[in-house]
């Protein structure tokens, strides 16, 4: 499909880090762009496991989904009180965490308008080293 010019880029999904590394040895012509993987405070298998590592290294994009953990982050008190120093909810804390990293995406859901719009809250700023660690504790 690259090569007829009807996508620009390869994206793939799940592919945890042997299947990454092995996809890109049988795919040498092309990048992988993307790898869309479920990521969140409560599961940081990407960070552990060293995807999100490699896959920085190679300069391929992490999309989290449920970020948010089908939004029991969200309803998460420690969470929200890390918020409170910045005004903040728990939610955009939960996803500010995610994107404060290099080579992340999260696309957490948007049911409404007011979803939409406190998701558009976790950008543009960034919680301290100190909070980040204690965000991990929350979960």
């Amino acid at each position: 499909m690259v090569d007829e010019g009807l996508i620009r880029y390869i994206g793939v999904s799940n592919f945890d880090l042997e299947l990454l590394k092995h996809s890109q040895e049988v795919m040498r012509k092309y990048e992988i762009a993307a790898n869309e993987v479920k990521y969140s405070l409560r599961d940081r298998w990407p960070e552990t496991s060293g995807l999100l590592d490699y896959m920085r290294h190679e300069k391929i994009a992490l999309i989290a989904y449920t970020p948010l953990e089908k939004g029991s982050l969200a309803r998460n008190e420690c969470l929200a009180k890390i918020g409170g120093r910045y005004g903040k909810t728990a939610a955009q804390i939960a996803l500010n965490y995610l994107i404060w990293e290099d080579s992340v995406i999260a696309i957490p859901k948007a049911g409404s308008k007011a979803h939409l719009e406190e998701n558009f809250g976790a950008m543009g700023w960034r919680l301290s080293k100190e909070d980040r660690e204690k965000a991990r504790r929350c979960v």
